[in-house]
């Protein structure tokens, strides 16, 4: 009794630590942004996914970083009847000193997060707007000396040292430049001069379409100071007076591109690329289709301007490109474009194929170098294609089996029924009679209905045959391939290719789909006069056969019997 006790509670130990470890959730550390100036606040998030109900241990933070502010909120989600929950803290982190800071891993119970990686440095803008300290703009553009539709960096940052009851902000409009906002507008806290600020900062890419000199015009901050109420019970601010500041202008110095880049002119930070095989087999046969997939990423380039690939094949292959699909991704980095496309490949004959695209050039904005984007060759070995089975023109009778003596059942026990008069019979051989007269009478009427809608059918079918023959010839006179192989899959589905005509047919699904005709037009005479040639082999055969299937077993019959 004592070991079963013991080893119950051993598998409930067991159960639960197996439960503890299947839903015992994740924990997640992030920062809103990196790197940050000194006195410039940082969001940090902590997420926990099925949170055990243990709270975090944030005193490791203390060492490098002020908890400014914190706040946690609790999140539940139900899909397709599944329940998740997690748990979000956010803190307001001040860093201590400058450098490469690590904010240390927190502890949840047994769990722990991940470190986080965080540059504090001494960089002040440059462009304060001077005149009002309770609101300014700072506005600041890197490279300060870019190339001709190169990627721009613009950072705006509002600074709000008042109390403010409503405010707009207006958004740069270079002349000649391309503008995309990157994301949403960030808010955190900073010190300037020893007083604290509220900071609205926003980033854009710009692309300056023209060399030369760039203008940025001064961005135009126009809000109404919140006053306080004098009654206790109104914490909210009043508007007061209206309040219009400016950015300094900025301007930059756009330069010609390099006399050693190609053209077409790709100015990037990193430019990658990649050529996969869409094959889910393994083996590749002639005259069979594959894909090709190809991918190219260009960080601060649009992917208007990416070109598409380019596969140069010999006259074996044949190339049927998709349409190429272009794709802009927003970042606090930058702009990345992205571009995808699909290719499909054809070869007409067995042998090694090797698949090498053309490589791109692009100039290098961060080394100031011409470089260029190989893609890794791809070979191919192609397996001749699988022979067609031709199924027999004459199919062998299927010879009746005797059934063996010993198989046949007994007779049945003579009914009781079979021992009365005569009366019985009587009635039921007239009735049978009467039952067969009208059997006969509706047979007359239908076999007369359908004989008439069969010989309708007919001329139907036979005028619609000779018109398609009429189409097929001027086709064939034509050396219209497409034409002549979909008039022959109408003509040929209720009757068999054979002879001259299957090979005239294998000549012309050569010429479309095998690459035989290497540009020559095709000659129908051929198949033509194989169709022509069948098709009078068939009438005879059909005029030689009678209309009714019974009488030539019939016929078979009387001569065995005179045999």
């Amino acid at each position: 009794m004592v070991n079963r006790l013991s080893l119950s509670l051993f598998l409930l130990f067991l159960s639960l630590c197996v439960f503890d470890n299947a839903f015992g959730g994740l924990i997640t550390a992030r920062v809103d942004r990196n790197p940050i100036v000194i006195d410039e606040s940082v969001t940090y998030q902590l997420i926990i996914n099925d949170p055990s109900g243990k709270e975090p241990d944030f005193s490791p933070l203390n060492k490098d970083f002020e908890i400014l502010a914190q706040g946690s909120s609790t999140n539940m989600q139900i899909i397709n009847g599944t329940s998740s929950r997690s748990k979000q803290y956010q803190l307001s982190l001040m860093a201590k000193r400058i450098g490469k800071l690590t904010i240390p891993p927190i502890a949840v119970g047994k769990e722990q997060s991940n470190a986080v990686e965080l540059i504090v440095t001494t960089a002040q803008p440059s462009g304060t707007t001077a005149g009002n300290q309770d609101f300014f703009l700072e506005v600041r553009a890197t490279p300060e000396k870019p190339f001709v539709r190169s990627q721009v960096l613009l950072t705006v940052r509002l600074y709000v040292g008042a109390s403010l009851a409503s405010g707009s902000l207006s958004e740069p409009e270079p002349e000649n430049t391309t503008v995309h906002k990157l994301g949403d507008a960030r808010e955190y806290t900073t010190t300037r001069n020893g007083r604290n600020y509220r900071v609205n900062e926003r980033r854009y890419a710009l692309f300056p379409q023209q060399p030369g000199q760039l203008v940025i015009p001064p961005l135009l901050f126009h809000g109404q100071v919140g006053t306080r109420s004098t009654s206790f019970f109104d914490p909210f601010p009043q508007a007061g007076a209206t309040k219009r500041i400016r950015s300094k202008e900025l301007r930059l110095e756009v330069k010609q591109k390099p006399a050693q880049a190609t053209l077409p002119w790709l100015p990037s930070q990193q430019l990658t690329g990649k050529m996969e095989l869409n094959q889910t087999t393994g083996e590749i046969r002639a005259g069979e289709p594959i894909t090709i997939n190809f991918a190219i990423n260009a960080a601060g380039l649009p992917a208007a301007r990416l070109p598409e690939p380019k596969l140069p094949l010999d006259k074996t292959v044949r190339l049927y490109p998709d349409q190429a699909n272009f794709e802009n991704t927003l970042t606090d980095k930058g702009l990345t474009g992205v571009l995808t496309q699909k290719i499909t490949l054809i070869p007409s004959q067995a042998g090694e194929v090797t698949l090498a695209p053309q490589p791109i050039s692009w100039w290098n904005t961060t080394t100031n170098t011409l470089q260029q984007l190989s893609f890794e060759p791809l070979t191919l070995q192609v397996l001749p294609p699988i022979a067609p089975v031709r199924a027999p023109i004459d199919s062998p009778a299927q010879i009746a089996t005797p059934i063996s003596p010993e198989k046949v059942p007994a007779a049945a026990p003579q009914p009781f029924w079979t021992k009365g008069g005569g009366w019985f019979w009587t009635s039921i051989v007239l009735a049978c009679c009467w039952l067969l007269t009208l059997i006969a009478w509706w047979k007359k009427g239908t076999a007369e209905h359908s004989r008439d809608f069969d010989q309708a059918t007919d001329t139907n079918n036979t005028a619609a045959i000779r018109t398609l023959e009429k189409q097929l010839h001027k086709a064939c006179a034509a050396g219209e391939a497409e034409a002549a192989r979909k008039l022959l899959n109408q003509l040929t589905t209720s009757q068999e290719t054979r002879g001259a005509l299957q090979d005239a047919v294998a000549q012309l699904n050569a010429y479309l789909y095998g690459g035989a005709g290497n540009g020559n037009q095709w000659d129908g005479t051929l198949l033509w006069q194989a169709w022509k040639n069948q098709h009078r082999q068939n009438d005879n055969t059909t005029t030689s056969v009678p209309s009714d299937g019974l009488r030539p077993l019939y016929q078979n019959g009387l001569k065995q019997e005179n045999r």
